[in-house]
């Protein structure tokens, strides 16, 4: 039987993995980087809610570690992942004009940052909120 807090964990997943998706088309934008990412800083808090939702629910019961299938520190690692993925599209909006409207040197690493750190949060998602939930 599926955890009670699957429907959270499940719309936290797809919201990052349309992140993803999002991600890689707006990093080719060059200077119009910031209103192309535009829909994924709308996603995150989102995912923030998503996750929060989880981490209300097991924050009573203590779950720090196993043999709880869903753990605080996994959630609060997601959110400060989320957090920080915010704080790196920010950077790198800046970074897609910073050169008199054109994208400075440093702009192609950053937007592919982004990419990575929103695959490493999907990764989070999917291995320590869904799938014990599904076990």
């Amino acid at each position: 039987m599926p955890g009670i807090f699957l429907p959270p964990a499940a719309a936290a997943l797809a919201k990052t993995q349309s992140a993803i998706v999002g991600a890689n088309v707006a990093a080719p934008a060059l200077s119009t980087y910031g209103a192309a990412i535009a829909p994924i800083l709308a996603l995150l808090p989102v995912i923030s809610a998503e996750i929060g939702v989880i981490l209300a629910g097991i924050a009573p019961s203590g779950a720090v570690a196993p043999p709880s299938k869903l753990t605080i520190t996994n959630c609060n690692l997601a959110l400060t992942q989320v957090a920080a993925i915010s704080t790196l599209i920010a950077a790198t909006t800046v970074q897609s004009i910073a050169l008199t409207g054109l994208p400075s040197p440093t702009y192609a690493p950053s937007a592919a940052q982004v990419t990575s750190q929103l695959v490493s949060l999907t990764n989070l998602i999917q291995t320590q909120i869904v799938a014990p939930q599904l076990a």
